[in-house]
């Protein structure tokens, strides 16, 4: 996967972590992202990712997923430059994973005047994974 970034330095190293989160189906912590990366650059560092997030995260390709508790973690920003903040984190294991609620801007209902940009939400349970029931 060869990704072209306007304007910006382009490395095999931000090739390597902008397609772990482009292939990610949920948000990742900085040190799931480096043993990911390793896998196509096995010499990266800590340093390079934590630098490459910032650069990512200040171009607008990928946005910190934050939940209360809990590190930041990083995903790909969806179409229409947003990344969508809604999350169900297992409280087995400790992996978040992005859902579709039927929940929207839209649907909110707020006073006057109020001008809502987005919407967080995180659902706790446990997933598929980790429960017992078959």
């Amino acid at each position: 996967m060869n990704i072209h970034f306007n304007n910006t330095r382009n490395t095999r190293q931000k090739q390597a972590i902008f397609a772990v989160l482009d292939r990610s189906n949920h948000p990742l912590s900085p040190a799931e992202i480096l043993a990911r990366a390793r896998d196509d650059v096995p010499t990266i560092g800590h340093a390079t990712v934590y630098r490459t997030i910032r650069e990512l995260v200040k171009e607008g390709r990928i946005a910190a997923v934050t939940i209360a508790g809990d590190a930041a973690r990083y995903a790909k920003v969806c179409e229409g430059g947003h990344e969508q903040n809604q999350h169900f984190k297992c409280d087995d294991c400790g992996h978040v994973y992005r859902v579709s609620l039927p929940i929207t801007l839209r649907d909110t209902s707020l006073p006057a005047g109020f001008r809502p940009t987005e919407i967080n939400i995180t659902c706790h349970g446990t997933c598929a994974d980790c429960n017992d029931e078959p």
